[in-house]
């Protein structure tokens, strides 16, 4: 408050002091005048009289708009507005002090008749406004722009009725002809203040700073609509990024209608307020169309098929035993395994599902069993610190897996999952790998390696101080064989010799940068 008040009166300095620096000059005109007289410049004492009066009406001027400004404008106006006066209104209300000066200067120093000036004036004006109608429409508009403030400089707005397709853009200027806009592209528009008027103006920016987007998608009528619903929600939610989709709120997926070729989904989502910005429409199509590739889905497309046989399936929806095998084949640890191994070990599988906000496992539980997550999105809290309260690390997408560890190794469960959206899951359980480790002992040796260079790329990827070398991730694979092995004492104590190798069968490497960690 204190700075504002110093500005405001230093502002009014500068006025103050030409105001009464003149004043004084016209107090003392008269001996200035006879000085000048007797000092032989009588032949300029009639032309510093019209310079001191000129002068004085001006500074008057200056002074009476300086005040207007800082009081009015800078104070009254910008309290009730929120914000600085708009410039337009600064340079209207500064050319109407200054005419009315003209005007007096007209008037009372050269003691000319102004009501013939005015008249004139006002033929001429007519003329000139017909001449220059659309100029003065712009300024009036923008005025009335200024004075509604119906958008900022700052704002992101969206103008209909001009165009075929919406202007969207950031406000950067509100001059006296033109609004300007700096659309997401980055080009700079310039757009008349009495289209400006004329148009339909949505912003983005009021009354919050963050506005829904919607993107459609059709899948198949063979989809069931809970199942689609719960897909697209996951990889909507797993889009989540600061600048949007935004997780407050939340992402939702609504049935949209039907068309010729299926079901039709509306995925309404917030971002930010720059308002033509494609990333977060982007993210939203990237994470629908991973899920519901994961899942086995497609995208409705035209079709005209005939079928002598009964139809087959369009989409995977995991009741299939071919179904579940294709699926299982996608899964790192398991990608190594020939087809009927496969199919054994799918034949077992029961989808279960959790609602979303359920927990699948907690941390420091026992458990004998490991998930594949087939549908929605699980989240993945640990603590974080000595004593720290469970925050969320990382998540699980479609066609992951976790509680390896706990399946293999017998190991309490590291950290407590949660489901931020219904889920579909496969469970794997100890009697279900034993068949599968009986039958293919080395087998055992493929997890153990494809679990340590998990880990190994799980710690390059949070930035440990020193990444794991070959010759370490060798050494935990062989401690996890061990515990393995220990787990399943029943597979391998029958067993006259070691059937181990690592070099016999190499497993999967491939595993991706980023993904959730061993729990």
């Amino acid at each position: 408050m204190e700075k504002s008040r110093f500005h405001s009166v230093r502002e009014l300095i500068l006025p103050t002091l030409l105001l009464l620096a003149f004043s004084l000059l016209a107090i003392f005109e008269d001996p200035i005048l006879r000085r000048f007289a007797t000092a032989g410049f009588g032949s300029v004492e009639g032309g510093l009289d019209l310079a001191l009066q000129t002068g004085l009406w001006l500074a008057a001027a200056y002074f009476l708009f300086s005040a207007v400004r800082v009081l009015v404008l800078d104070g009254m106006v910008a309290s009730a507005l929120g914000g600085p006066a708009p410039n337009l209104l600064r340079d209207v209300t500064a050319v109407l002090f200054f005419v009315l000066a003209a005007t007096g200067i007209a008037r009372f120093v050269f003691d000319r008749e102004i009501t013939a000036f005015w008249a004139t004036s006002g033929a001429v004006g007519l003329v000139v406004g017909l001449a220059l109608r659309p100029v003065i429409l712009d300024v009036f508009s923008g005025l009335t722009i200024n004075l509604d403030r119906s958008y900022r400089i700052g704002e992101w707005i969206s103008v209909e009725g001009q165009r075929e397709k919406p202007l969207s853009g950031e406000v950067i200027e509100i001059s006296w002809r033109a609004t300007r806009l700096r659309t997401v592209e980055g080009n700079l528009v310039m757009v008349p203040n009495s289209h400006m008027g004329q148009g339909i103006i949505t912003n983005f920016s009021r009354p919050i700073p963050h506005c829904r987007k919607t993107v459609t998608l059709c899948l198949d009528f063979s989809v069931p609509v809970e199942r689609a619903r719960r897909v697209m929600l996951g990889g909507a939610r797993a889009a989540i990024h600061p600048e949007g989709p935004l997780a407050d709120p939340a992402p939702t997926v609504l049935v949209d209608g039907t068309s010729d070729l299926g079901v039709v989904y509306r995925v309404d989502y917030w971002q930010v307020d720059r308002s033509g910005s494609t990333q977060p429409r982007s993210r939203i199509f990237e994470g629908v169309l991973h899920h519901l590739g994961a899942a086995g889905i497609t995208p409705a497309y035209p079709k005209r098929d005939i079928f002598t046989a009964p139809m087959p399936a369009r989409q995977h929806d995991g009741r299939a035993l071919t179904d579940r095998v294709a699926l299982m084949g996608r899964i790192d640890l398991f990608s190594s395994l020939p087809v009927e191994r496969l199919q054994s070990l799918a034949a077992g599988l029961a989808p279960g599902f959790l609602p979303a906000g359920a927990t699948l496992m907690r941390r420091g539980e026992t458990g004998e069993s490991m998930f594949v997550l087939v549908e929605g999105l699980l989240e993945v809290r640990a603590s974080v610190g000595s004593g720290g309260a469970e925050q969320a690390v990382a998540v699980i997408q479609p066609g992951e897996f976790l509680g390896e560890m706990s399946l293999l190794t017998g190991e309490p469960r590291s950290a407590t999952v949660v489901a931020v959206s219904d889920a579909v899951t496969w469970e794997i359980t100890k009697a279900q790998m034993e068949p599968l480790l009986r039958s293919d002992p080395p087998f055992a040796a493929v997890l153990a390696r494809t679990l340590a260079v998990r880990q190994a790329n799980n710690a390059r990827v949070r930035g440990a101080a020193v990444a794991p070398t070959v010759q370490q991730t060798e050494s935990t694979a062989r401690d996890i064989l061990a515990r393995i092995v220990g787990m399943f004492r029943g597979v391998y104590d029958s067993m006259s010799k070691s059937p181990f190798n690592f070099g016999s069968r190499a497993p999967h490497s491939g595993e991706p940068p980023g993904s959730p960690p061993a729990i």
